[in-house]
C-alpha cells in the first residue's frame, strides 16, 4: 500500500508550477522597448539664416530635411552629399537666368557639410529637425590672430584649427590651399557693398595649410 501511494495518480504534483518559468520574460522585454522609445528625441520645426561659411549638420544647425531660400545676395550653395540627396546650386535673390532662389527637400543628415559662398544669405527651414541633438560650437575671441597681407602656414604662423575669418581692411582676396576641403576663397573687407563679404565662418585650416591674404587684413577667431 505504501508503494502504491507513492505512484498513485492522485498524488499532488507540487513542482507542476515550475514547468514554465520563462513566461514573464516577453513582457519584460516589451517594457524595455517602451522605455527606449520614450527616450527618443522628438523632431521640431527649425528656421535660421546663414551667410558665407561652412556649416555642419548636427553642430551648426540640426540635422533634417530642409527648404533652402535665398534671402539676399548671390553665391554657390553646395553640400558634401550633393550626389545623394544634397545640392550644388547658384542661389540669389532676386534670381536670374543663372541662379535659383529656392531649393526643396535637401537631405542634410548629421555630419553633412553645407557650404555657402559669396554674398548669399540662405534661410534653412525644416518642419521636423533634430533640434535636441544639436551640439553647437562657440567662438574663442580672446585667442584671435590678426594677419596682414602675405602667405601664412597653419601650425607655423598661427595655430592649426577651425576659424571664423573676419575682414578688417579694405577689399582683398583671402584664399587657402585646401579650398575644396573646408577652405576659403573670397573677396573680404568691410562688406555691405554687394562686392565682398565681412565674415566667413568655420574655415578648416589644418597643419601645413597655406593661407594667402592679398591687399587686405583679417582676423582669425578660433571656434570649438
Amino acid at each position: 500500500m505504501a508503494i502504491w501511494g507513492l505512484f498513485s495518480p492522485d498524488t499532488p504534483k507540487e513542482d507542476a508550477t515550475l514547468a514554465y518559468p520563462v513566461q514573464t520574460a516577453a513582457p519584460a522585454k516589451q517594457e524595455a522597448k517602451k522605455e527606449v522609445q520614450k527616450e527618443a528625441p522628438a523632431a521640431e520645426a527649425y528656421e535660421s539664416d546663414f551667410s558665407a561659411g561652412i556649416y555642419t549638420a548636427g553642430i551648426d544647425f540640426p540635422a533634417g530635411t530642409y527648404t533652402l531660400t535665398a534671402v539676399s545676395g548671390s553665391g554657390n550653395v553646395s553640400s558634401s552629399n550633393m550626389f545623394s540627396g544634397g545640392l550644388n546650386e547658384v542661389m540669389s535673390n532676386p534670381k536670374d537666368e543663372y541662379s535659383i532662389d529656392s531649393f526643396n527637400h535637401a537631405v542634410l543628415k548629421k555630419g553633412v557639410e553645407l557650404s555657402i559662398r559669396g554674398t548669399s544669405v540662405i534661410r534653412l527651414s525644416s518642419p521636423e529637425a533634430d533640434v535636441s541633438a544639436q551640439k553647437p560650437r562657440s567662438a574663442v575671441p580672446e585667442e584671435a590672430v590678426d594677419l596682414g597681407s602675405g602667405n601664412f602656414a597653419a601650425g607655423t604662423d598661427f595655430p592649426a584649427g577651425v576659424y571664423n575669418v573676419i575682414g578688417t581692411g579694405g577689399n582683398g582676396n583671402v584664399s587657402s590651399s585646401n579650398l575644396y576641403d573646408g577652405g576659403i576663397n573670397e573677396i573680404m573687407g568691410p562688406g555691405g557693398n554687394g562686392f565682398g563679404i565681412h565674415e566667413f565662418k568655420n574655415v578648416s585650416l589644418p597643419e601645413g595649410t597655406t593661407l594667402t591674404v592679398s591687399s587686405t587684413s583679417i582676423q582669425l577667431v578660433p571656434v570649438r
